[in-house]
């Protein structure tokens, strides 16, 4: 089980200075695939936003194919570049 980080932000979310606030959130999508043979398969996709809680902006995000570490730090990696 993993740790459960503290609740620094107290359902505070709205700020008005950019980027003091930065929230993301794993969503899992699923979808169906068919193959050559006309089976049909469920398949999923995760997409890790990250959102300046000032204006709500999508700052970056990753999809993948699993929810991974690596895939957060990927898009935050991205933000952070801006």
């Amino acid at each position: 089980m993993g740790k459960i980080a503290p609740n620094r932000i107290r359902r505070r979310f709205n700020t008005s200075v950019p980027h003091q606030k930065i929230a993301t959130d794993t969503t899992e999508f699923k979808y169906y695939e068919v193959d050559s043979k006309g089976k049909m398969t469920i398949r999923k996709l995760y997409l890790d936003p990250f959102m300046d809680m000032w204006n709500r902006e999508i700052l970056s995000y990753g999809i993948s194919k699993f929810p991974s570490a690596t895939n957060i730090m990927k898009a935050l990696d991205e933000k952070l570049q801006l």
